[in-house]
């Protein structure tokens, strides 16, 4: 039927549904008071580590497989708990935050890069094909660094905190876009690190907003940190069930990713201005 389509959800997919659709209930619970932010942010964190955790154990203890996937499913399981775990703890740590914001989120870089280099199917393009995506997403990503600066809370972060984590969310979301929008953005590696990207976003902005006066602008960090892990399990499935062909070589002239991405900094510039006048007219 054409209505029944939309709703139909694959058996392998069911876990994934339900984690999410409990996340969203505990989101609206927390955002009507009825439970507390502390509490919506270590069971949602706590729901989404431990589905991706699984799903990458199985990764890790796979027989028969090549041993570079089982290498990655350890390390990228091992990211996803040390997310899990760096949220569930940083609302509890009032005397080392500063420690808890800089480790927890490094340790999760870290164990995320070395997984993704051992991940199947990783691309390796040219230093100018690098070079000419950096140079396109260097607008994007000033405009979103420009939205994080105006939309994040003044009141309780310094002003070098709150520049640094809007440079960071910027660069973040930049690269996520270009993981999930790019050239090769069906395949099981760009989703897995596309997830990372969120994760780690997920989780800086997790710690900029815990400090702010009201505790429920924390809940805006729960959606990307439990998709990003979510993402980082099925991405790294794919990627080691399929054997993915290597990048094909860019075509002469830009094309229509291109012409995608090089418009894209004027959308989120204009959001930003929109943002910031916004915020002047309600002052």
């Amino acid at each position: 039927m054409l209505l029944a389509y939309p709703f139909h959800v694959p058996r392998r997919a069911v876990p994934e549904a339900a984690t999410s659709t409990a996340v969203a209930l505990l989101l609206l619970a927390g955002a009507a008071d009825l439970v507390p932010a502390s509490v919506v942010i270590a069971l949602a964190a706590g729901a989404g580590a431990t589905l991706a955790g699984l799903r990458l154990s199985r990764l890790a203890t796979r027989r028969g497989a090549d041993p570079t996937p089982r290498a990655a499913g350890v390390l990228l399981d091992a990211a996803v708990v040390a997310a899990g775990l760096t949220a569930v703890l940083l609302p509890l740590a009032d005397l080392g935050h500063p420690v808890a914001v800089l480790v927890g989120p490094l340790v999760v870089a870290v164990l995320s890069g070395f997984g993704l280099r051992r991940l199947p199917g990783r691309a390796n393009p040219a230093a100018g094909v690098r070079l000419r995506r950096l140079v396109e997403s260097g607008g994007p990503a000033v405009g979103l660094a420009l939205a994080g600066w105006l939309l994040l809370p003044r009141d309780g972060l310094p002003v070098p905190a709150r520049l640094v984590a809007a440079l960071t969310l910027g660069g973040l979301g930049v690269a996520a876009l270009n993981a999930f929008a790019g050239p090769r953005r069906r395949s099981g590696a760009a989703l897995c690190r596309g997830g990372v990207l969120l994760t780690v976003g997920g989780l800086v902005l997790l710690a900029t907003l815990w400090s702010a006066p009201a505790g429920r602008a924390a809940l805006l960090a729960v959606p990307p940190l439990v998709v990003g892990m979510l993402f980082v399990a099925v991405g790294a499935a794919r990627a080691a069930d399929v054997d993915d062909p290597a990048e094909p070589s860019p075509r002469p002239g830009p094309d229509r990713c291109s012409r995608r991405r090089c418009c894209c900094w004027r959308r989120v510039c204009t959001w930003a201005l929109a943002a910031h006048r916004t915020g002047r007219a309600c002052c």
